[in-house]
């Protein structure tokens, strides 16, 4: 627990994440290509460009180098993140949304992963994620997976398996490693496509 009260101190330093600040090399971009294997309620995950990105990635220890996430929705056209970020770094506390090219901006170049919750043959993820939009809770400071009342950006789709799909990916008293979404027991790759 230690380690994410430091992520919440950290939190004051600010990272990417659909956050106020810009990258000034050439933003990263997905193709209409690659957006064409989307679907509404695919998990994306990646490694933001600053400082906090980093720090996240060094406390985790995770085999997998990300330190974001969010879901997928398609409104009208426009691909869209549902993620949930501070006020430290970002316009709005908690839930929010951005777009799919703002999210792939302020992202390290091939750190983004696309996956798809084996079991969401009906897109409900999206559709939890958007009530989740519409009725926003603020960012959990604390990264307590007992609180439901905030949520930080792994624990919006965790509480979504969890309560939507009755399926727990984070044992007791565990960190919520970004890893778990890409465990192929209960998740396909989408993006990028496996070599």
């Amino acid at each position: 627990m230690i380690g994410f009260a430091l992520l919440g101190l950290a939190f004051a330093t600010g990272f990417g994440g659909c956050s106020r600040q810009t990258s000034v090399e050439q933003p990263y971009r997905l193709t209409a290509a690659d957006k064409a294997l989307f679907r509404p309620g695919d998990i994306i995950l990646r490694k933001g460009e600053g400082v906090l990105s980093q720090f996240i990635c060094k406390q985790l220890r995770d085999t997998l180098g990300v330190s974001h996430c969010g879901i997928l929705v398609k409104q009208d056209t426009v691909w869209q993140v549902i993620h949930s970020l501070s006020d430290d770094v970002s316009e709005v506390d908690g839930v929010q949304c951005c777009t799919l090219d703002q999210f792939t901006s302020e992202s390290i170049r091939g750190s983004i992963y696309v996956v798809r919750f084996r079991r969401d043959s009906t897109q409900l993820m999206a559709e939890r994620a958007l009530y989740y939009l519409q009725h926003p809770k603020p960012f959990d400071r604390l990264f307590s997976l007992h609180d439901t009342c905030s949520f930080f950006c792994s624990q919006l789709p965790l509480h979504i398996l969890k309560y939507t799909f009755h399926t727990e990916l984070v044992p007791p008293d565990s960190y919520p490693l970004f890893s778990r979404f890409v465990d192929p027991a209960h998740f396909d790759r989408v993006f990028p496509q496996s070599e």
